[in-house]
């Protein structure tokens, strides 16, 4: 019943983000209208799937509990000293699990997919966690009677692990080593490994390290405190319960820290995406309405809107000062002289006024021979048909697939019977060249039966060729095609005349752009064009972003209530499982405010520990995220952290944990002595 109220809620929640928009750009909202349904059949799904998943649980545990050896349960001595009466079969697995991680280690190392970087650090992640069970392993002969492990070699052994895994994950070791390595260069799972597997390695490296150097950390807490004489003994009291159930202490921080972690990191992203991404003159190629056609515009479609705008005399205009055409169209291209096979790519013819814009703005890496500045290179758009510019994603240093690929791929389509082609590549062009070598590409229409294969030229048009005189400096333009070039080359390319798929309008300084764009669209009644700005198109679409990743941010501040609702079902186990020995601390001189402090700071110490190690790794993720996904948008914009709201979301999950230990640790400080210490 919670849940679909909070279903309800996040429905609202969408619809509200998307009318929201749509009355900022004009546009009718049904084309995203959402309602709240409820179906029983996905309502018995999801109670199945709880049912299920609790009794997954309660059997494994039941399962370990009814595999307790009688005297060490009595004794209450660890599991590990069932290993004398384990079986065969067990006893198999526990001397194998250590080789068999570093079998996998070694494999991760070696293996051939992937880019290597993801690769190493999960190898050596399980060779690091391989050779240390193993280790463990051998010491045991050496323990003490009963299999109970010494203290210090678990300490040593386990402290090692987590600041292995802490320097595994948390060191940028490709930017020491000079390597950019970017988990876009990567392929198949390692694109979600890279970053799914980081943050559970740092919590569990820094939980553990933490775990098992508990009582250092005591040691120095009560050295700084010395001056409260009461403050010691509950200190140790409060840190040594947690530790003698580690297994059940380490889940509830890794839990609390996993949360923690997803929320912070989407705090960090949200700042990102308002503070980096922004329309700046590489996006915006200094226009500022968007003029783009609807379904209205077949009646009249606009071909040349500046010559229009000259004959139109029903609106004022004066507050254009410059107009560009973009036309995008899928293409099948072909490398001239590596003989590649027909690939797929985005094709934008821009006009003359585009191309004056963009002259201003964009810049080049690569230019021909014969071409001797940035200039030149426009010039040469704007008056010849047979030439094109490319973006730098589209070179490859490598040379071109093999005749032999080529070939299984043509087989493969013939088989399906329909194309699925790869995207276009420029094979053999060092990405950081300064001058290109002779490059020469054959593009035709994709839109055959199959255009991609090397027996077809499409619908009979003859592909056209052009040469590739210059490399853009980014690949983000405000075009966005992969390859452009002018209007007459793309004409000629489809054999008919071209319709713009938008137009770009550059406003007069002094001039209302929002008047502007009202007096286009009234000029061009007949037309149905639809004049947006572009600072408000940019904005409602980062506000929908923003809204799409607080949803996350609310989903993980529900997950985070669990925890701290699970805090406090431990604080009450708690003061059931310890009544006697609350009773033997009374009895030797606590009084009940230091009963109640003491179950205070255990809840504390989990909380605090899982909520701090949480955020680190929260702030290290988001950083990562991003360094590889926004700061290529704008390079020189600084990302100021989150501080403030970081700062809220930690204080109010300590404070609602805080909340959840009050009554536990006020039930602690009403047992008197006397009837927890009698057996009854």
């Amino acid at each position: 019943a919670l849940g679909l109220g909070i279903s309800y809620l996040m429905v609202g929640f969408l619809g509200g983000i998307f009318n929201n928009v749509s009355s900022q750009l004009g546009v009718a909202g049904a084309f995203f209208r959402f309602s709240f349904h409820v179906q029983p059949s996905s309502v018995l799904i999801a109670y199945c799937l709880g049912v299920i998943l609790t009794f997954g649980v309660v059997t494994v545990a039941s399962w370990r509990v009814s595999h307790l050896n009688i005297v060490t349960a009595i004794r209450a001595l660890p599991d590990e000293s069932n290993a004398r009466t384990r079986s065969l079969l067990n006893r198999i697995w526990h001397w194998s699990f250590g080789p068999l991680l570093v079998l996998v280690g070694a494999y991760c190392w070696r293996a051939p997919w992937g880019d290597g970087y993801t690769n190493v650090l999960m190898a050596v992640t399980l060779l690091l966690a391989g050779v240390l069970i193993l280790v463990e392993r051998l010491l045991e002969p050496t323990s003490r009677p009963m299999g109970s492990r010494p203290e210090q070699v678990q300490r040593l052994l386990f402290t090692l692990l987590g600041l292995g895994l802490l320097a595994i994950w948390t060191v940028p070791w490709a930017a020491l080593m000079g390597r950019a390595t970017s988990v876009l260069d990567q392929t198949g799972p390692l694109f979600l490994a890279a970053f799914a597997l980081r943050a559970p390695m740092i919590i569990l490296g820094a939980i553990l390290a933490i775990m098992f150097n508990a009582d250092a950390l005591t040691w120095l807490v009560s050295h700084l405190v010395g001056g409260i004489s009461s403050l010691t003994p509950v200190l140790k009291t409060a840190i040594a319960y947690p530790l003698s159930t580690r297994f059940r202490t380490g889940m509830a921080m890794v839990m609390f820290a996993m949360i923690i972690c997803t929320v912070v990191m989407m705090a960090v992203v949200i700042q990102a995406t308002q503070a980096l991404i922004t329309l700046d003159a590489k996006q915006s190629a200094g226009f500022e309405i968007t003029v783009s056609p609807t379904l209205l515009s077949f009646f009249d479609p606009i071909t040349d809107l500046p010559a229009r705008m000259a004959n139109q005399t029903d609106a004022d205009l004066s507050g254009v000062a410059a107009v560009g055409a973009v036309a995008r169209e899928s293409v099948a291209v072909r490398q001239v002289a590596a003989a590649g096979s027909w690939g797929s790519a985005q094709l934008d013819a821009v006009d003359p006024g585009y191309l004056a814009q963009a002259a201003q703005v964009y810049h080049f890496q690569a230019r021909a021979a014969g071409y001797a500045d940035d200039a030149a290179l426009w010039e040469a758009l704007r008056t010849r048909n047979d030439v094109a510019i490319v973006t730098p994603d589209l070179l490859v240093a490598a040379t071109a697939p093999s005749a032999e690929s080529v070939a299984a791929n043509a087989a493969a389509t013939e088989a399906r019977g329909f194309a699925i082609p790869l995207p276009f590549l420029l094979y053999g062009v060092d990405p950081a060249t300064a001058t290109l070598p002779d490059l020469w590409i054959d593009v035709r229409p994709a839109n055959g039966n199959n255009p991609f294969a090397d027996t077809s030229n499409g619908d009979g048009v003859a592909p056209q060729r052009l040469q590739i005189i210059g490399v853009l400096d980014d690949s983000s333009t405000l075009a966005g095609g992969q390859i452009q070039t002018d209007l007459a080359a793309l004409a000629s390319l489809t054999g008919q005349p071209v319709t713009p798929d938008r137009f770009y309008v550059k406003v007069h300084e002094g001039a209302e752009v929002h008047a502007v764009a009202n007096n286009l669209e009234r000029a061009f009644l007949s037309s149905g064009l639809d004049a947006a700005v572009m600072a408000e198109t940019f904005a409602a679409g980062r506000n929908v972003t923003r809204g799409i990743l607080q949803l996350f941010q609310g989903f993980m501040a529900l997950g985070l209530l669990v925890g701290i609702a699970a805090l406090g079902v431990i604080s009450s186990r708690t003061v059931v499982e310890r009544r006697q020995q609350v009773g033997m601390l009374r009895a030797i001189g606590y009084h009940a405010g230091m009963v109640a402090f003491s179950f205070v700071l255990e809840a504390s110490f989990i909380a605090l520990t899982g909520i701090f190690i949480g955020a680190a790794a929260g702030l290290i993720l988001g950083q990562n995220i991003v360094a590889t996904f926004f700061t290529g948008l704008t390079p020189t914009a600084q990302n100021a952290l989150p501080w403030l709201p970081i700062g809220l979301i930690l204080l109010l999950a300590y404070g609602f944990s805080l909340l959840t230990t009050i009554l536990p640790a006020y039930q602690a400080a009403r047992i008197y002595p006397a009837e927890a210490l009698r057996y009854e």
